[in-house]
């Protein structure tokens, strides 16, 4: 397992994400990652919400888009792509510190 490659990471947050389908993604490690956007999850009901609104605001603005809405969703999706890598960068190496590795991290923690 590659787990802390940058391929891994944008792969466990495409699965995630809705991107890949979990059942036709070849990763025996898909199995344990869930969708957060299908049907009644947290994250779908939110994305709905920020669509809604996306269609409400365009047409007050009488237009089908608005490539400035366009422009704050996506950096929106762009900020939490890279917040949420660097969260897994964070749990990586805080595991490896929990799990008594013998890193920098770990001498800071456990005052060595």
């Amino acid at each position: 397992m590659y787990t802390s490659s940058e391929r891994w990471k944008q792969q466990v947050y495409d699965l995630m994400s809705g991107l890949y389908d979990t059942d036709q993604f070849a990763g025996k490690e898909a199995g344990f990652i869930e969708s957060e956007f299908e049907d009644g999850k947290y994250c779908q009901e939110k994305y709905q919400q920020v669509y809604d609104a996306s269609r409400r605001l365009c047409e007050r603005l009488g237009v089908d888009e608005d490539a400035d809405i366009e422009k704050i969703i996506a950096s929106l999706f762009d900020m939490q792509r890279y917040l949420c890598c660097k969260m897994y960068d964070y749990g990586c190496m805080f595991g490896a510190a929990a799990y008594g590795r013998r890193n920098k991290l770990h001498r800071v923690l456990s005052g060595k």
